[in-house]
C-alpha cells in the first residue's frame, strides 16, 4: 500500500493551514476589530484561568487532607 504522489506534506499542510488562518484573521478584523479583540481576550483568560483553577483545587484538597490527618491523629491521642 503506497501513499499516492498528491498527499501533502506535513510543513506543505501546515503552511497552507496558516496561510488560511491569516486570511481568516485579516477577514474578522475588517469586518469588525471589537469582535476579534474580544475573542483574543476570552482566549487569553481562558488560558490564565485552567492553571488558576488547577492550583486552587490543589490547595483545596491538600488543606482537606491535612484537616484529616490531624482529625485522626486527634482521635488516636484521645484514645490511648
Amino acid at each position: 500500500m503506497s501513499v499516492s504522489a498528491d498527499t501533502k506534506s506535513f510543513r506543505e499542510q501546515f503552511q497552507e493551514t496558516k496561510r488560511l488562518a491569516w486570511l481568516a484573521v485579516q477577514l474578522v478584523w475588517q469586518a469588525s476589530p471589537r469582535l476579534l479583540i474580544g475573542i483574543l481576550a476570552l482566549l487569553v483568560l481562558q488560558a490564565i484561568l485552567l492553571p488558576l483553577q488547577l492550583a486552587l483545587s490543589r490547595l483545596v484538597i491538600d488543606r482537606v487532607a491535612f484537616t484529616l490527618s490531624l482529625k485522626q491523629y486527634h482521635r488516636q491521642k484521645l484514645a490511648k
